[in-house]
Order: structure tokens, then sequence, then C-alpha cells
């Protein structure tokens, strides 16, 4: 087949809408394929479902095999029957437990988030891993005098502030859900003329504007007033994953398939212990994984753990 000539390439900020509209199906496993019958399981990475047939116009059940049935869909086991080249181009998504910020955004320099939401890069670190609070609300009575909404505190005093009985209606973020919130406030209406507080900070700096930093941030919001962008996209929602064709399998002891696919496990702990009601505090170890290491890293080294667990005699 001859492939299409590319006259033009264009990167930018990734709309989550796109990746559902571009997905086949959302992945609700962290698996790929059982490990003694080596058929995909249902939901997971390899899902037949999602992502169509393995077998060429054959249903995961055997049911309906051949040409003939093809787009039909078995009513055993839910597979379409159809070529197994689809999966080739069928995509699917994961629905994160939180907003997860992209490490370009926090290394980087200049960083984009840090120059929009005018927060010092390393103090948005702080915020993204975990090791400082943003408050948003000090409680009544205030857990300290100097403390307010919007202040940064680190993870000892937001501790502390917890443990206050007197103190009701603390509450404070941090990580994704803490840069959310601010990107939010930036696009709230507060203001009598129905202008957005990002309208009236660029309005601030146009008139305010002198030294280097003032025209970085600048510029960096006036992208965002006059283009189409969203900067509530800056941070992952839904990931995007890819067609398993382009994503290897190897098979390693005892015919086990290890997938080299970006499903952490600790989201999915997350997920889970979120879902039954489990406390905030046993949920931070693998949400402060996330942030963290990323969602690529927290698989690689998953995937380390079980190749040496599986080699051990």
């Amino acid at each position: 087949m001859k492939l299409p000539f590319i006259d033009e390439l264009n990167t930018g900020i990734l709309d989550p809408q796109k990746v559902l509209e571009a997905s086949s199906g959302e992945i609700t496993e962290p698996a790929d394929f059982y490990e003694r019958s080596h058929r995909p399981v249902p939901g997971g990475l390899c899902d037949e479902q999602i992502f169509g047939p393995i077998d060429d116009y054959t249903c995961a059940c055997g049911k309906y095999r051949g040409r003939r049935y093809e787009g039909r869909t078995c009513e055993h086991c839910g597979v379409t029957i159809l070529p197994s080249s689809v999966r080739e181009t069928r995509m699917a998504h994961i629905r994160l437990t939180e907003p997860v910020i992209p490490p370009c955004y926090l290394k980087e320099a200049p960083s984009l988030l840090s120059l929009f939401l005018g927060i010092d890069p390393e103090e948005l670190k702080h915020i993204a891993y975990s090791e400082k609070w943003i408050v948003t609300d000090p409680g009544e009575p205030k857990a300290s005098k100097k403390l307010r909404a919007g202040s940064i505190i680190t993870t000892r005093s937001h501790l502390n502030n917890l443990e206050k009985p007197d103190v009701k209606g603390y509450a404070a973020l941090s990580g994704g859900e803490a840069v959310q919130m601010l990107i939010e406030q930036m696009l709230s209406t507060d203001h009598p003329d129905g202008k957005t507080n990002l309208q009236l900070e660029y309005e601030r700096l146009q008139s305010e504007s002198s030294t280097d930093a003032d025209k970085a941030r600048l510029e960096v919001l006036e992208y965002f007033i006059s283009g189409d962008h969203d900067p509530r996209h800056m941070l992952i929602t839904v990931f995007p994953v890819v067609p398993p064709s382009f994503r290897p399998a190897g098979s390693i002891l005892e015919s086990r398939y290890l997938h080299f696919a970006a499903l952490s496990l600790p989201e999915s702990r997350c997920s889970r212990r979120t879902r039954f009601g489990i406390p905030e505090r046993l949920t931070a170890d693998p949400k402060k994984a996330i942030r963290s290491k990323g969602l690529y890293q927290v698989c690689a080294r998953r995937l380390i753990t079980e190749m040496a667990f599986r080699s051990e005699p």
C-alpha cells in the first residue's frame, strides 16, 4: 500500500475529547494475556472487543469463523468479526484517577505551566510531587494566623493542621488536583465585567511589564487568550493507548507474556481504592508514584520487577 505524502505536521496541546473520539474503548484492567490460555484479558491492554480479533474473521470464543460473518458481533464474547488488520489502527484510552502533569511542563526551562500560573518553577515541582500543599480552606478557626486560602505549606504543616482537633473545615490539595484548581481559578469569571482572571492578568502585565520574565509570561497568556487552546489540556486526564500491533509483546519464562504498554499498576490501585471508599491517606503512596515517576517510568519499574520475580527458581 502506498503511503500518502505528509505536507505538514503540527504539534500542540492534545484535547482529551479528541482522544475519546479516536478511541475504540476504555482500558480497565492492567493485564494483557491470560497466562494459561494466552488469550487477551477482557478490558485489558489487548482486548479483542476494543482492538479487534487476533485471528482473521474469528471471534474470541470461536462461535463465528469465516468471512461470511464479517461485521457481525458475537453474542457470547462481544467481538466483532473483522480482519485482524484492524488491530493496527484501533486505539484505546485510560481514564486517570486524577490529573497528571507531564514532565515537560515541569523540567523544561522556561516552564510553560509556571509562566501561565505565575508560580516559581521549583514551587510548582514541589506541589506536583506532593511535597507541598495549597490551602483551599484555612478552617474555622484558622489553623494558623498567617494561613489563608492559596497559601503554600509543607507536608509537615499540612499534617499538623489535620491533627488539630479544634479546627474544622480545613482543606488543602497537592499534585495534579492542586494545579487543576489553580488553572480553574485563572479561567473563572469573578469580575463584574465578565472578564476572566486570565484576561485581567494579561491587561495588568501589558501596562506594567518591564522585566524579561513579565514579557515571557505575557507571551504565554496571549497564546491561550488569542488561540483556541485550553490551558486545562496541559494536564493529562485521558491517556491514549496505541494499537497492540505497535506495542511489541515477547514471551518470557513459562510462556508468559511481557507487554510494553503504558498502564501503571499504581494508577489501577488508586482507582480501585477510590471506588471502594478507602481513606485518602492509604492512596497517597500510589498517587505520589504516578506524579513523581510518570506513567512510563512506573510501568517500566513494574515490568523490571515482574521479570526479576519470574526469573527466580
